[in-house]
């Protein structure tokens, strides 16, 4: 069992992912998950061009690529991207996205950005992956470099196709006129409720195993947090997929 040899005999820090804390989500299915995961079907880039151009949809292998996919857009299918931006502290998390397709039951992620800096290079990353998977809808969320790679966004993608945040605190949720998801001490709780939910319900599909080694380094805090990354690990993918989620059931 090759998930419980890392356990065991950890050769790196993120193969110690159930050593000590609470896991936050339901470890009998990231097991089962984990021991399903694939290689991406391709591993590169596309050319990032920020001269006010329209989108630039080639992909060009490169092993250390920021794009990796496990299935291509299918027409017809809906998808949505959730975002999730870096903060200020340079060892902290990255900038981390995932493309999930919302027409496919279970929710299916299929693609996953990461690893770029820089607001407005992830901001035309967004824009060009968005336009390979049927014009998908982008949630940015707007804490740490956010609102600045959303504002890059404007530039390169359509209003209709940018997430706009929605009243919690109202009986009739209709998009209001700002745009970008807020992680605050509420939402924050939805989205990991969320999470934790279709986990559980096994009503999403993930075989990207870097997302499901951030999942499983997802333990629960007391507090307002509700849970959080493991001392030393990243929970920027985790927070992409819940953002993911929470825009997945958006309605314009």
């Amino acid at each position: 069992d090759v998930l419980l040899l890392r356990q065991e005999y950890p050769g790196t820090s993120d193969e110690a992912f159930i050593a000590g804390g609470s896991p936050r989500f339901a470890l009998q299915v990231l097991h089962q998950w984990y021991r399903q995961v694939v290689e991406p079907e391709f591993v590169g880039v596309t050319p990032l061009l920020l001269d006010g151009r329209g989108p630039t949809l080639e992909l060009r292998p490169d092993a250390g690529g920021w794009l990796k996919t496990w299935a291509p857009a299918k027409p017809g299918h809906r998808y949505v991207i959730g975002a999730d931006c870096a903060g200020s502290d340079a060892g902290g998390d990255h900038n981390a996205a995932c493309v999930l397709d919302r027409t496919a039951k279970p929710w299916e992620v299929v693609a996953t950005i990461h690893g770029l800096r820089g607001a407005d290079l992830y901001a035309r990353a967004l824009a060009n992956v968005g336009y390979l998977y049927n014009e998908s809808l982008i949630a940015v969320e707007v804490n740490g470099i956010g609102e600045a790679c959303q504002s890059h966004l404007r530039h390169w993608y359509p209003e209709r196709g940018i997430y706009h945040r929605l009243p919690i605190d109202r009986a009739k949720r209709r998009p209001g006129e700002r745009i970008g998801w807020y992680t605050g001490h509420i939402t924050r709780q939805n989205l990991i409720e969320d999470l934790d939910s279709a986990i559980r319900d096994e009503t999403i599909k993930v075989l990207d195993e870097e997302t499901m080694l951030e999942l499983l380094n997802f333990q629960r805090v007391p507090g307002m947090r509700n849970g959080e990354a493991k001392p030393g690990m990243h929970d920027d993918r985790v927070f992409a997929l819940g953002i993911a989620i929470q825009a997945a059931g958006y309605r314009v």
